[in-house]
């Protein structure tokens, strides 16, 4: 196939394809300047937002509730489950659990833990670590 043949080939394309182009723009053009057609579409859009608004809402509430979820679980005290041997053991489970002063709802950080136990390995101070300062608040997530 010779260089003419190929250029009128490609021509013949391009013109039936601008012809197609141009027939479907006039036909959306059409269809966009009937009011029937302009009012569904404000109809649609107006559905569309009151949708989008109410799926927002329900997500921030979604996530309110999962992030206090979270926060409880952070702030709560974890308490080691003991299993009581005998039941004069369990009553003074139960006694000391009832009878102690309400806890703040912070747990110790655990490197303030680790720096209260006992050193096992090792001499002398190390370069790079460091002793929280006593009395130091430990960082919290979220309100106190």
């Amino acid at each position: 196939m010779n260089e003419k043949d190929w250029d009128k080939r490609l021509l013949d394309f391009l013109k039936r394809t601008g012809e197609e182009i141009k027939a479907e723009t006039q036909r959306l053009v059409e269809e966009v300047r009937d009011p029937a057609t302009q009012q569904k579409m404000k109809e649609s859009l107006r559905e569309f937002g009151t949708w989008a608004k109410k799926t927002a809402e329900d997500a921030a509430e979604k996530m309110e509730s999962a992030i206090k979820k979270a926060e409880n679980a952070f702030t709560q005290k974890v308490e080691p489950p003991s299993a009581p041997t005998d039941s004069k053991a369990s009553e003074g489970a139960e006694a000391g659990t009832t009878s102690s002063a309400p806890t703040s709802g912070r747990t110790t950080a655990p490197s303030d833990r680790r720096d209260q136990s006992s050193k096992t390995v090792g001499k002398g101070k190390r370069s790079g670590a460091r002793k929280a300062r006593p009395g130091a608040a430990s960082k919290t997530i979220g309100k106190k």
